[in-house]
């Protein structure tokens, strides 16, 4: 199956569930040597990191200079050189310090994290031009599953979120994801020459997403900063990234301590706001109901800076539940890493000195 960024479920959208943690396959912390390709030929390395405790990386270049992949800052790069084609493949298959696949190495990991998840997600950082992204789940050399999808060029900062009821037979019976021995994740360079990719963190989620965003809806000092007396108004949006439909979809919300949340929320989609506490530290439950497939549902609403003092972050995210889902957290629109909060620092003060005579 393949899929493109516009139409395909894995839009930029939310986070899982981590009040029930997420299954982190890797935050690319654990840096990988430079791997430098110098012509037609393939170079793998191996190094302790990600789950099962391996990560191998094989760089191939197929025609043309060069080929540079390595892992730095938390951030996996694949960089072409003009002219160049080529593919990288990670792999994540238990401790075998070999780029050889070994699909029962991880000896078992549960990608649905007890039932909780149903989907991986990939932070896309940058893709220059279009690029084929491949992801496999192997329960056993006799039995995996994948997804493909494409990356227009010029995308950057997204959450590619991957269902796992998208995935596609491979080998077999397909893979069970709740059983995983091995995973890979292919960059193929190989029709697209000079492509240059980043991406960091995949881990696993739930295809109920929310992002959100924040701006000043009433800046009272005219200083484009939060303080005192300023509104902060917060836009969630809702996305049913799944096959099925999503039923008594709930979302709450409790504002930071140092925010006074104003009453009623500003608009609602779709749902009613069953409770709404205004006031410092204020909290509402918005009744959304069913959302079907590729539904999106907006809520916005707003708050007031409190007297408190300056240089705090004012953090804020919402929690989302359903017949299928839970705990679901919203993410920074800003800022697309699974589990994100959104915040804003108020304004600091400035100090001055007096000379007393």
């Amino acid at each position: 199956m393949k899929n493109t960024l516009s139409s395909f479920s894995a839009a930029l959208l939310t986070v899982a569930s981590s009040m029930a943690t997420a299954v982190t396959i890797d935050d690319f912390s654990v840096d990988h040597p430079l791997i430098f390709q110098n012509g037609p030929g393939t170079t793998a390395t191996s190094v302790a990191a990600g789950v099962g405790g391996e990560r191998s990386i094989e760089a191939t270049v197929l025609a043309g200079a060069f080929l540079l992949v390595d892992v730095t800052g938390g951030t996996l790069s694949h960089a072409q050189s003009p002219g160049t084609t080529s593919t990288t493949n990670v792999q994540w298959d238990g401790m075998d310090m070999s780029p050889m696949l070994d699909p029962i190495g991880l000896g078992g990991v549960d990608l649905t994290d007890g039932g909780i998840h149903n989907a991986v997600a990939i932070t896309l950082l940058f893709a220059d031009l279009n690029a084929v992204l491949t992801f496999n789940i192997y329960t056993d050399g006799a039995n995996a599953s994948t997804y493909t999808l494409v990356l227009p060029g010029g995308a950057n900062n997204q959450l590619l979120v991957l269902p796992y009821s998208d995935f596609t037979t491979l080998l077999g019976a397909g893979a069970d994801p709740t059983n995983v021995g091995a995973i890979e994740m292919f960059i193929d360079g190989s029709t697209t020459a000079g492509l240059d990719v980043q991406v960091n963190l995949l881990e696993t989620i739930s295809t109920l997403t929310g992002s959100k965003d924040d701006a000043l809806q009433n800046d009272v000092d005219m200083d484009g900063e939060p303080g005192t007396g300023d509104t902060i108004r917060y836009t969630i949006e809702l996305e049913n990234a799944g096959a099925a439909n999503e039923t008594n979809v709930v979302l709450t919300d409790t504002v930071d301590g140092n925010t006074s949340l104003v009453c009623p929320p500003v608009s609602i989609e779709q749902g009613v706001a069953s409770t709404c506490n205004a006031g410092v530290g204020g909290d509402f439950q918005i009744d959304v109901g069913t959302m079907t497939p590729a539904q999106t549902v907006e809520v916005v609403f707003d708050v007031v800076v409190q007297s408190v003092p300056s240089g705090i972050n004012l953090c804020n995210q919402g929690v989302i539940n359903s017949d299928t889902t839970t705990n679901s957290l919203t993410f920074d629109l800003g800022n697309p890493v699974p589990d994100s909060e959104t915040c804003w620092t108020t304004t600091p003060v400035e100090l001055q000195m007096f000379q007393i005579e």
